[in-house]
């Protein structure tokens, strides 16, 4: 590659051979130990994402509240909550909940906040890859939680069908956990 080249045509031409040479004479200084600085690497917690995973009545947002009090949360269901905290569910909004949901992941995401968490059913991969995705991308650790209940222990669909805070009903929950996706290295909590 470098045969029949000379030295000089591998450097920039506005480069000149004397600015070259004062470079490398003002760079020593740095070098010398009575002017060294050091610098000590500080190692800061990793900042991670966890994606919620677990059928309607499985625990997920108290596992949430319980576990991860100074996270910020992702999740659909803050679209549904009124000025009065109450949970009124439109069934037609659901996308535009959604949305709302990826919003705010973006929002911490960018902002560099240490744990993030989102908070959805995710019944499938594609329900959270992009959160995944985008997580990775920007330097996250992720860590998958699936709700056992309902889908790896002995919890009735019914008991989930009367617990659940938003009125899902056993028939959708039923259909919920058919569409169950399991995911490598998902830890069931």
């Amino acid at each position: 590659m470098f045969d029949n080249k000379k030295e000089y045509e591998f450097y920039d031409p506005e480069f000149g051979p004397t600015e070259r040479t004062d470079w490398k004479e003002n760079y020593k200084q740095f070098l010398r130990d009575e002017d060294a600085q050091y610098v000590y690497p500080t190692f800061e917690k990793p900042k991670t994402v966890t994606i919620m995973r677990g059928l309607p009545g499985s625990g997920k947002s108290t596992h949430v509240r319980d576990n991860f009090p100074d996270a910020v949360v992702a999740s659909a269901d803050d679209f549904f909550m009124d000025e009065n905290g109450e949970y009124v569910f439109v069934p037609w909004k659901i996308g535009e909940a959604h949305q709302s949901c990826w919003t705010v992941f973006i929002n911490a995401v960018f902002n560099r906040e240490r744990n993030i968490v989102v908070d959805n059913t995710n019944m499938c991969g594609w329900e959270y890859s992009n959160y995944v995705l985008l997580a990775r991308k920007m330097g996250y650790e992720i860590q998958i939680h699936t709700m056992k209940a309902g889908l790896t222990d002995d919890t009735k669909l019914t008991t989930l069908a009367k617990r659940n805070s938003h009125g899902v009903d056993l028939k959708t929950i039923k259909s919920m956990k058919e569409r169950f996706e399991p995911d490598f290295g998902e830890k069931y909590v």
